[in-house]
């Protein structure tokens, strides 16, 4: 028969899907480093049975400290092959590295399964454990892993024993690195392993403690990929402190330009799914029973983008930041385009000589366009699919040159790109309007 283990007896339990318990720092006055306390009461047994006693008979755990710990794939992956690792010892008990967690697990399994895409990838996994998820991405074809956790030294060098007992493959070892990293301190002992930043980061429940969300925010926003659009955080999370604090960890995350995409599923301990937010669909907020809401975690993954529908961040765009390109867009139009536009206002209404077009403007705009005509590349517009702010910006321009004879001097990808703006019901529309013509023609000789 089962018993409901402590922090210091620890047994072996049947364990469901529902998230990671881990020590927040607030506690750590009651617990020493070896997991003795100063008072009377054992701290750590005290903390543990009171929380394991909200969790009934579901426990996130598996395994023991320093002991080997298998993982097996589901029985629908492709590779069946176990992976084996080593559990930290239980030296650093506030971290609660010591346990094989089942968010790792879920996670680890959506990556046998083919459900996270690691093929050709840049990985790194934060708050790695033991790594299960980072090694299990090293087997299915990644391009380069880290595995890390906090900068301990006892944490990283099991991390790094780590490495040649879960993959017995020699090249997958050499792809695979184990770094210590404190979250919100430097990102450069990270970036130097691959400094164009990580195409994918994955994260089991360290969502759990609202304090550390900025630490962590901080440095997802420094070491994600901004060269590869397709880059994202990959997410398994817990409620044991709340659907809020998974919910508050989001709001922050948005204001860091860092959203939500796709479909956001909770998955039960029983292999159910329900979509992420019916409780605040059904406006029972955080009244779930906090045994219940144990019992499942969220599963999804954020993208990098201050477009939240990625509306304008096109396919091509494989070497800039969508916010980044906009601005140099922008700024390019107000601070070059426009001028030269306006000096070939000047020139053609006679201000200026025909000369002095020749010589010095009819270049500078034919630079000007061809710039616009490489970074337009393949894209029916320059943020994507749709118009942005540069193409509203950009088209002015254009169309004074082009009303003032210079379409001579627009490439194909730009013509191509006015005739688009120009079909646009929304521009039609607006030339509509009673009042001025668009007419830009004005004082032409």
């Amino acid at each position: 028969m089962w018993r409901k283990p402590t922090l210091v007896d620890q047994t072996r339990v049947d364990v469901s899907l529902s998230p990671p318990l881990r020590c927040p720092a607030t506690l750590t006055s009651l617990i020493t480093a070896d997991g003795a306390s100063d008072s009377d009461d054992d701290g750590l047994s005290f903390f543990s049975d009171s929380l394991l006693s909200i969790f009934d008979h579901v426990q996130p755990i598996h395994g023991e400290p320093s002991q080997l710990h298998t993982y097996t794939p589901p029985p629908s992956a492709p590779n069946q092959l176990p992976l084996v690792v080593r559990i930290p010892p239980q030296e650093k008990t506030l971290l609660y590295a010591h346990y094989v967690w089942n968010a790792g697990i879920k996670l680890a399994d959506r990556i046998a399964l083919g459900e996270v895409d690691v093929k050709g990838k840049i990985v790194l996994e934060m708050g790695a454990g033991t790594g299960i998820p980072a090694f299990m991405s090293a087997r299915e074809g990644a391009a380069k892993v880290v595995v890390s956790d906090y900068d301990d030294p006892s944490l990283v060098l099991n991390l790094q024993r780590n490495i040649p007992l879960a993959l017995p493959s020699p090249l997958h070892q050499s792809l695979t690195h184990a770094v210590g990293f404190t979250w919100g301190s430097s990102p450069a002992p990270l970036l130097s392993l691959s400094p164009p930043g990580y195409s994918l980061i994955l994260l089991a429940d360290t969502l759990w403690f609202s304090e550390g969300h900025d630490a962590l925010l901080s440095s997802l926003v420094a070491l994600l990929s901004h060269d590869d659009p397709t880059a994202r955080i990959e997410i398994v999370a817990g409620f044991h402190s709340g659907r809020e604090t998974v919910r508050a960890f989001l709001r922050k995350a948005e204001e860091n330009d860092l959203v939500m995409e796709g479909e956001w599923d909770e998955v039960m301990f029983d292999g159910k799914r329900r979509k992420w937010g019916w409780d605040v669909e059904e406006g029972l907020l955080d009244e779930e029973p906090i045994a219940e809401r144990n019992r499942s975690v969220v599963e999804a993954y954020l993208i990098k983008t201050y477009d939240h529908s990625r509306k304008f961040q096109g396919a091509t765009l494989t070497s800039h930041d969508p916010f980044i390109r906009d601005e140099i867009l922008t700024s390019f139009c107000s601070a070059s385009l426009h001028p030269f536009m306006l000096l070939k206002v000047f020139i053609s209404s006679g201000f200026l000589t025909d000369n002095t077009h020749g010589q010095l403007i009819e270049p500078r705009i034919a630079g000007a366009l061809a710039y616009l005509e490489d970074q337009l590349g393949e894209q029916e517009y320059f943020m994507g699919k749709e118009p942005g702010r540069p193409d509203f910006m950009i088209s002015l321009p254009i169309d004074g040159i082009v009303q003032r004879g210079g379409e001579g001097l627009l490439g194909p990808r730009m013509k191509a790109w006015r005739e688009r703006v120009l079909e646009r019901e929304g521009w039609k529309k607006a030339l509509e309007k009673p009042g001025v013509p668009y007419d830009l023609t004005f004082g032409k000789k």
